[in-house]
């Protein structure tokens, strides 16, 4: 299936190298077009990670195509001190070679990563980056943030008070592009009902009218 018009502007912002955050309600095909992103940076022979921030969400992508953000950069439970979490990853050779030779991270779900996550996985990359000088947001990779905030949250620990992503600085300074989604692809016209009750639903506004 052909993408529509408002799908296409993700993929060329990734095709001319910046940094998004694409959202929108559930329906939207954001799935989709991270399946389509994923298979035009594989034809410009870009290595590409996808990670998401659970394993349920991992499975949308069939297996061994994504994995856990936390699996993915050695983070375990994340529940110690960030300076050991950064000691730790960064003496795994397997984990140095990753990121240094990625180009593009697509990190679906982002909404249940917290902004603690975020700056630990920036600070990962600029530790292990080749140019130490580098002082873009992660080190100079580009990075696909796929997600809405009007669903699941972070989960909180003694480590990480759960603040969305959205409140830290290093999104406020590497998303400079984002989009939003409006068109449902998953219900048809049809269905003004269901999906009129499912944007209620995700905006926590519900009603007992009917539409007319």
């Amino acid at each position: 299936m052909a993408l529509n018009a408002e799908q296409l502007a993700p993929p060329k912002f990734v095709a001319d190298g910046h940094t998004i955050f694409m959202t929108g309600q559930a329906g939207v095909g954001k799935s989709r077009l991270v399946t389509s992103i994923l298979s035009d940076c594989k034809s410009w022979n870009m290595k590409v990670a996808v990670v998401c921030s659970s394993g349920i969400a991992c499975t949308v992508y069939g297996r061994g195509i994504a994995s856990t953000i936390h699996l993915f950069y050695e983070l375990g439970t994340a529940e110690i001190p960030a300076n050991m979490i950064l000691e730790r990853s960064t003496a795994i050779a397997s984990l140095v070679n990753k990121i240094r030779h990625v180009d593009i991270i697509i990190w679906d779900k982002a909404s249940m990563s917290s902004s603690r996550i975020l700056e630990l996985v920036n600070l990962l990359h600029h530790s292990l980056a080749v140019d130490a000088n580098n002082m873009k947001p992660f080190a100079g990779k580009q990075i696909v943030l796929v997600g809405e905030f009007l669903q699941l949250r972070p989960v909180p620990n003694r480590f990480d008070e759960g603040s969305f992503m959205f409140n830290s600085y290093v999104f406020a300074t590497a998303m400079s592009h984002r989009i939003q989604l409006q068109r449902i692809m998953r219900q048809s016209p049809d269905e003004i009902e269901f999906a009129m009750a499912l944007n209620q639903i995700r905006l926590g506004n519900c009603t007992t009218s009917r539409s007319k």
